[in-house]
């Protein structure tokens, strides 16, 4: 437990960009093992967390655990054996995974910042400026045990940013996962449905007929939402805050329409169907 927390005080100061030598971390195969067991650990109340406490374990999640310690195994032996430099195979890994933390928290607490802050940039800038603090950080853990020219640091961190977006481009698995949804009595209710379906071509058209015309000499934008999922309540929320994001910054108010699958606004506001979204956009 002692070295654990050593280990764990390193990867915080690796993180922060705090001065330190590769003796400050204990390496070893099982202290390893226990960082990725810390890392599995905060993921998996992180996810717990998001989700208010509901829903299940996914075990998909641990697959995911596994092929990315393999991964970061890979990417340590490749380095070690390049720049001749034994050392770093698992003192890179160690190296990286007590930095788990602090990762999460980057990741996690630095987008919930990003979009409180609203900046008028799209999401791939904060995706670069993830990738490039996390390749700094990467870079710092290799220099630990290894001096790198401009050559060789160049190329290293090439490698390092291309496991970065191949980490990212694979699916993502939340160790914590909300639980399917249940049928109930309202859900069966095969009649109330039906009436539904027929009021639709009502409500439909009498949305459509309330949304204002172009102006003349004017290039008018649309909005068109569309939220199909209906058990949770998250995505008819997230729509709404993107069509008044739209109204407010490009005028499209009074020329948008949301089409929403919720028990909330079954009777109000258009479903989302494929024929009333095909409606919408003729």
């Amino acid at each position: 437990m002692r070295a654990l927390l050593h280990n764990l005080l390193a990867g915080l100061r690796l993180a922060t960009f705090f001065p330190l030598h590769s003796t400050d971390f204990r390496v070893s195969i099982r202290q390893l093992a226990a960082l990725l067991l810390v890392e599995f650990a905060l993921g998996l109340g992180i996810s717990l967390a998001m989700l208010d406490g509901a829903g299940r374990f996914n075990p998909d999640a641990v697959v995911q655990a596994l092929a990315a310690v393999t991964l970061t195994l890979a990417v340590a032996a490749l380095l070690a054996a390049w720049l001749r430099t034994p050392a770093l195979l698992l003192g890179y890994a160690v190296a990286t995974t007590a930095m788990a933390p602090m990762l999460l928290a980057y990741t996690y607490g630095g987008y919930a910042l990003w979009e409180r802050l609203d900046p008028d940039l799209d999401d791939w800038v904060w995706t670069l400026l993830w990738l490039a603090l996390v390749t700094a950080l990467q870079m710092r853990a290799v220099r630990l045990w290894v001096p790198l020219g401009f050559l060789r640091r160049a190329t290293v961190e090439l490698l390092l940013v291309g496991v970065l977006i191949f980490q990212l481009w694979l699916p993502q698995q939340d160790a914590w996962i909300a639980d399917a949804p249940e049928a109930d009595a309202s859900v069966l209710d095969t009649g109330g449905h039906e009436a539904l379906l027929y009021q639709q071509r009502g409500v439909l058209d009498g949305t459509l007929n309330a949304l204002q015309a172009q102006r003349p000499d004017v290039s008018d934008l649309y909005f068109v939402g569309f939220a199909g999922y209906g058990w949770q309540d998250v995505f008819m929320k997230e729509m709404n805050t993107v069509r008044a994001l739209f109204d407010s910054r490009f005028d499209t108010r009074g020329r948008s329409l949301a089409l929403l699958n919720s028990t909330q606004t079954q009777s109000g506001v258009p479903i989302a169907t494929t024929t009333a979204l095909q409606a919408a956009l003729a």
